[in-house]
């Protein structure tokens, strides 16, 4: 017997400044943040304003939306061939996404990385943030060290994709 739970999953996936996708019962839906309040979000979805309450605990989200609780999941987004805007990672240059302290370096230059594995963990607003490989790659800089302060858009890390069969 399936044990089913009382809330519904959705997925989130980053696809620029402020822009994301978001995913459920295989429906896609374009997400932009438009403001935030403490837990408070004012999202445009498809053109519609909506106010959800949200809370991200260790990479896991939580929102109510409509009198429902949903569990949210953040995931890498992998480089699409639909355009610079839907990969904001393709060139290998990954960027804080807002003001942040550091927390935790995960890699080094030379290391080898899975797409999705977290690379740099920074902190802001009582909010982890995982900085994770948007594709397979080589790691040829890290730009930060832990307890430093970056501000949005500091380069934190650079990498260089790994091509089929290379090593």
């Amino acid at each position: 017997m399936t044990k089913t739970r009382p809330w519904p999953d959705v997925q989130l996936a980053a696809v620029g400044n402020d822009i994301w996708e978001l995913r459920h019962a295989g429906q896609t839906w374009r997400v932009r943040v438009l403001h935030r309040e403490g837990v408070r979000w004012y999202l445009e979805i498809e053109g519609q304003r909506v106010v959800v309450d949200a809370t991200w605990v260790r990479g896991q989200g939580w929102a109510q939306w409509r009198g429902r609780l949903w569990r949210v999941d953040s995931t890498p987004r992998a480089p699409s061939a639909r355009g610079e805007a839907e990969a904001p990672h393709r060139d290998g240059i990954l960027r804080a996404p807002m003001p942040a302290q550091v927390r935790h370096i995960a890699i080094q230059p030379g290391d080898r990385v899975k797409a999705g594995a977290t690379l740099v963990l920074l902190e802001a607003m009582k909010m982890e943030l995982r900085i994770q490989a948007p594709f397979d790659a080589h790691v040829t800089a890290v730009h930060v060290q832990p307890g430093q302060a970056v501000e949005r858009d500091a380069v934190l890390v650079e990498l260089e994709p790994v091509t089929a069969g290379a090593e």
